[in-house]
């Protein structure tokens, strides 16, 4: 049974794990089969909690598993619909949003996503954005210099076909009314541009549309290196990289089922935001609470954050 997560205490357990091939271990072929099984084990159980930001008392906005299957599942119909296939690429210049984890998780779905830092100068973002033959950008609207940076990069990007922007007007209000999307003149090329609640809310949240699921080696993710040693450098990620990673997590964290809360206050283009404080929480059945952008640069608000959020 899946749900046998050994805990790692001793090298008899480590052997233990290594007698048995992990593929027998771990009957999902991709992430989204893992968030189909979560939602349909976990229910109603909190996944995820965003906290848009620091305020003593501010909302909190909650996703159940079978929430954060639904809107993964819509993401995933609305890049299928832009045209995005198993080998073609989106990618995000996002802060903390729940709008992130489903851009994360909707992207590798039916394609590739790829993570970059948006705090990169324009010209190394464009680099990126390029090397990935990005088709679809994820980013959001003017307000947090993000999208100044995009307008400053896009005609340099030949592959990208659509701008998908995250309203943050939004977050905590969903806009309900509006066009799927408007086509904007930016640097002399034609780029629709799609409000990311509006677009998705029109998609399918029950049956994931493209016909060409993932598979165990196909590749789920690039990230990038943080560019300490010169230019940042993309490294692939398969969907079996992914899962291996989020399994022996909670193996050696021994939480699976415990309910345990994790605070992320670490930004979503890491590595270890996506996997070890994401797809291994979800894994394991326990809970995300996410923190807006700046909160970890907060401090003092942060720690207000983790006492609410019963950590």
């Amino acid at each position: 049974m899946f749900e046998d997560i050994p805990e790692i205490s001793t090298l008899e357990d480590v052997e233990a794990i290594a007698a048995l091939p992990f593929e027998q271990r771990m009957p999902f072929h991709s992430s989204y089969q893992m968030f189909q099984y979560a939602a349909k084990t976990f229910g109603e159980r909190t996944a995820l909690s965003f906290l848009p930001s620091a305020a003593k008392g501010g909302a909190i906005i909650d996703f159940s598993y079978v929430e954060l299957l639904q809107c993964i599942t819509q993401v995933g119909n609305l890049f299928h619909k832009l045209g995005v296939g198993r080998q073609d690429v989106v990618s995000y210049l996002l802060p903390n949003l729940a709008q992130t984890h489903f851009t994360i998780w909707g992207a590798q779905a039916v394609g590739i996503v790829n993570a970059v830092n948006p705090l990169l100068e324009s010209d190394i973002v464009a680099s990126i954005l390029g090397a990935a033959h990005t088709k679809i950008l994820v980013c959001v609207g003017p307000g947090l210099g993000i999208w100044e940076k995009v307008e400053a990069i896009v005609g340099s990007l030949d592959h990208l076909e659509a701008i998908v922007h995250v309203n943050l007007s939004a977050v905590e209000s969903i806009t309900e009314n509006g066009q799927l999307g408007k086509t904007s003149a930016v640097h002399g090329r034609e780029i629709p541009i799609y409000d990311f609640d509006i677009a998705i809310a029109l998609e399918d949240q029950q049956q994931l549309d493209t016909k060409t699921p993932a598979q165990s080696k196909d590749v789920a993710a690039y990230f990038h290196t943080g560019g300490t040693t010169g230019k940042p450098k993309i490294a692939q990620h398969t969907h079996a990289n992914e899962l291996a990673n989020a399994w022996m997590t909670v193996a050696a964290a021994g939480f699976y089922g415990k309910r345990t809360t994790i605070f992320v206050g670490l930004p979503l283009f890491h590595v270890n935001a996506v996997i070890g404080t994401g797809l291994a929480t979800f894994l394991a059945g326990a809970h995300v609470d996410l923190s807006n952008c700046l909160v970890h640069r907060a401090g003092q608000e942060c720690q207000v954050l983790i006492f609410e959020a019963g950590m």
